[in-house]
């Protein structure tokens, strides 16, 4: 398709093609160094696959005979059967799962359905929903509470754990890493994990258990907090309040309490895309990267169209984040087969209704266009994402779902064939049931042949829509201009426009919404969109937000006055609208500096992004200095001059920094480059990602050691040179005894050796764990 395949042209253009290689090396941990994920030395580009599961029990009730079994939904089975019936069962049926998805090329899973849940009802439980396996679409579930005021000592909690383990060594052993996705809430009655501050530190408590399970599990490549949190949900209980560093202090909490016996898996959350920047803020909250969610979203006219838009979110997400990101979910909902062989009878998964096959799902009016697109999508996704510094790509989901009732609308079509694999029931006489499991898509090939191209040098070029995301062409409605408070333009802003409509009898319609974006004047054009025949503006509301800073919703006064049957609209021709922003700062740079490094103290410096160190000298007091310490996530750069004075300790460390959860003058932060040191250090555990130690003489030399005149007669001259502080001297005979020894500092030592006979000596130098030897001989000629 030629929407697709031109914008895969220009996306590669002059680029480096590397093999996608899904092949692990097991039991191997993977780390992050700057946006890269690192496996065993290598960079290592996550390539995932959402996956679902089900917790599943041949008991009714139990707490001990639980175990994980793949979807219902997924293979041959008839409806939503479970087709094994015990761990061994199971973990076959996974492997073959796996090593289907190793053959497309994926190297990870995001596991989905193995989240405790979180019930409001009696005490505020944690649990597991568990399915009752009887071999039937009408399996029972039952509700598997894992947690007592004691905590989580149950041995249904054990069997939730290591339920957990089995499943992610099982992956491992396959050559697939696991996103854990680890809670989630249970309606009715829902109660999330940031309802309240108690909700938020009982869910740091689970944290902090299941860290402590899963942190010998090599083959966890991150826990994923929750799934889509919806910070900005306004009217959907008592959270809809939690400004940015509400946020920032709750994921803290959560980040910190997994650190306390987990060290070295990584930390992410889903996002619903830029409407999370409202609330939630990847320039200041506690992750080691990000996981936003992007959908491809109807557009006013043509898949093209709906793809500029996509693009345009992804770009902004890339010119956004401070931290890495990949693409936590994306999909493309595709089907070409009129029916399912193994549907239930009068259940057809298709027709040939156009409202079933909208974009940008299962484009066109039958479903004869849908496949070929769906790979191209995932080709086209998967290159934007990598072209706008994504570190990793996600696909939602492994196969077609089997919704029992497909009447209510698109939604339920969408929803129902994202999957890569359609069902099989083919006789196959090698397969298991005799039956083939599964079919692939035309993406399959799109995936298994895929190539990923090298890592751009800087952030592609932003789409021609990425000012005006919903490709709005109505009338100019106002031209705004954003400002800090020191006048200076707020690029990259995302504006939302908020049109809310109603008929001319004021009888209440719906809000149309568009998203504009500032470029690098801070200049943003806002434009009336179209509102449908028979309903008219009622008023716009502009909710603006940044990078960092505080969402204002903005209404300019007197914005409409009615004047039936038109509409008559009241706004300047151009607005100024000013943020506070409070700076944090991510970028050190010191330059001619001296570091002063008192006798047994520690001076820490560090940065959220890099630090550059030019002409800077760390200065010692006393016999022996302490520790400079310069930690930075991506990038420590020394250049030019780089002393360090004797007893002086250098330490630098790429290492998870993280600012403080704090506010300015009522408002919050905005991330932007400032150079100078950092105020207040973080001090919540750490896990140090790498480290590379430095330790500096006066003269960065190593120490001599001569003996002179050599034979000697009488006497000799020992002459030693860059030593730290005091060493031992030690003169020893032909077999090793120590005949003399004496502390000394570097210069010239005389000793004398008339009452040794003849023969070969050894003068022998320790220094700070350094060993120096110098033979000579004793001549009485």
């Amino acid at each position: 398709m030629n929407w697709l395949m031109s914008c895969r042209r220009a996306l590669r253009a002059g680029a480096l093609l590397l093999a996608l290689t899904p092949q692990l090396a097991s039991g191997q941990l993977v780390t992050l160094e700057g946006r890269d994920f690192m496996l065993d030395g290598s960079v290592f580009y996550p390539l995932v696959m959402n996956y679902t599961i089900t917790f599943a029990s041949n008991t009714y009730g139990s707490g001990t005979d639980i175990y994980i079994s793949p979807d219902g939904g997924y293979d041959r089975g008839v409806g939503g059967e479970l087709e094994c019936a015990s761990v061994g069962e199971c973990n076959a049926q996974l492997r073959l799962h796996f090593q289907k998805l190793v053959s497309m090329g994926f190297n990870t899973i995001r596991l989905i359905g193995a989240q405790a849940k979180m019930r409001a009802a009696g005490s505020r439980q944690f649990l597991l929903s568990v399915r009752h396996n009887t071999n039937s679409w009408a399996d029972p579930s039952y509700s598997l509470v894992i947690e007592t005021p004691s905590g989580f000592v149950l041995g249904a909690s054990d069997q939730y754990f290591a339920s957990l383990r089995n499943f992610i060594g099982v992956a491992d052993d396959e050559g697939l890493k696991v996103i854990l996705l680890v809670a989630g809430g249970e309606p009715p009655p829902t109660w999330n994990a940031f309802w309240d501050w108690n909700s938020v530190d009982r869910y740091a408590h689970f944290l902090e258990r299941l860290g402590q399970e899963l942190a010998m599990e090599p083959g966890l490549l991150a826990y994923d907090l929750w799934n889509e949190p919806g910070w900005t949900a306004r009217g959907q209980g008592n959270y809809d309040n939690w400004s940015k560093s509400d946020v920032c202090d709750i994921s803290a909490r959560w980040y910190d309490s997994i650190r306390l016996h987990d060290a070295d898996h990584l930390i992410t959350v889903g996002g619903c895309n830029v409407d999370d920047m409202e609330h939630w803020d990847p320039s200041v909250i506690k992750l080691d990267f990000w996981s936003p969610h992007l959908y491809p979203q109807p557009a006013i006219s043509g898949l093209s169209n709906t793809m500029n838009r996509y693009y345009s979110r992804l770009c902004w997400i890339g010119r956004n984040s401070p931290m890495p990101f990949l693409i936590g979910e994306t999909g493309f909902s595709a089907e070409e087969d009129s029916d399912d062989n193994l549907d239930a009878p009068g259940n057809e998964h298709l027709d040939a209704d156009p409202a079933h096959h909208q974009l940008p799902w299962m484009h066109g009016t039958a479903w004869a266009v849908c496949e070929d697109e769906q790979a191209e999508f995932a080709i086209a996704s998967m290159d934007a994402t990598r072209y706008y510094l994504g570190s990793g790509y996600s696909w939602w989901t492994f196969q077609n779902g089997r919704a029992a009732n497909l009447s209510s609308g698109p939604d339920a079509y969408k929803e129902n064939f994202y999957g890569l694999l359609k069902y099989g029931g083919a006789p196959c006489a090698t397969c298991p049931g005799g039956l083939t499991p599964w079919a692939d898509k035309q993406a399959v090939q799109a995936f298994t042949n895929y190539v990923l191209p090298a890592p751009p040098a800087s952030i592609g070029t932003p789409p021609s829509s990425y000012s005006n995301w919903s490709m709005n062409s109505g009338p100019l409605l106002t031209t705004i201009y954003l400002r800090d408070q020191h006048g200076r333009p707020i690029a990259d802003a995302a504006v939302k426009s908020i049109q809310e409509i109603e008929t001319i009898h004021h009888t209440a319609g719906y809000n149309i919404h568009s998203i504009f974006t500032s470029d690098a004047n801070g200049r943003v054009e806002i434009r009336r969109g179209h509102a449908p025949s028979g309903y008219l503006l009622k008023r716009v509301l502009l909710d603006i937000f940044s990078q960092g800073a505080k969402t204002i919703r903005y209404v300019a006064p007197q914005l409409l006055v009615w004047n039936p049957p038109a509409l008559v609209q009241v706004w300047p021709e151009e607005m100024v609208i000013d943020i506070f922003r409070s700076p944090l700062k991510y970028e050190l740079n010191i330059v001619g500096q001296s570091i002063a490094c008192g006798l047994g103290s520690n001076v820490d410096l560090y940065a959220w992004d890099r630090i550059s160190l030019s002409s800077v000298v760390v200065e010692q007091d006393g016999e022996a200095g302490g520790e400079v310490l310069f930690r930075a996530r991506r990038e420590i750069h020394v250049h030019g001059e780089f002393h360090a004075e004797v007893g002086s300790e250098v330490h630098i460390y790429p290492d998870r920094v993280f600012p403080k959860c704090e506010v300015g003058i009522g408002m919050d932060w905005i991330a932007q480059p400032e150079t100078g040191l950092m105020s207040e250090l973080d001090d919540s555990p750490k896990a140090r990602t790498g480290e590379v130690e430095l330790t500096f003489s006066k003269d960065q030399v190593s120490p001599s050691l001569t003996v002179r005149p050599n034979p000697g007669v009488f006497v000799i001259e020992v002459d030693i040179q860059n030593v730290w502080g005091e060493a031992l001297l030690e003169i020893l005979d032909p077999v090793g005894r120590v005949l003399r020894s004496e502390m000394v500092r570097s210069g010239i030592v005389s000793i004398g050796i008339g009452g040794l006979a003849e023969g070969q000596y050894y003068a022998r130098l320790s220094d700070a764990g350094r060993l120096l030897v110098a033979p000579f001989q004793v001549s009485r000629r």
